[in-house]
């Protein structure tokens, strides 16, 4: 999941990836 998502837009993140920085974003 968190590589899947580090493929996508900032604003796409999955959970898990940065839940802590683009996720808040």
């Amino acid at each position: 999941m968190g590589k899947a998502a580090k493929i996508r837009p900032k604003g796409v993140v999955d959970l898990g990836t940065v839940s802590s920085k683009d996720s808040v974003q």
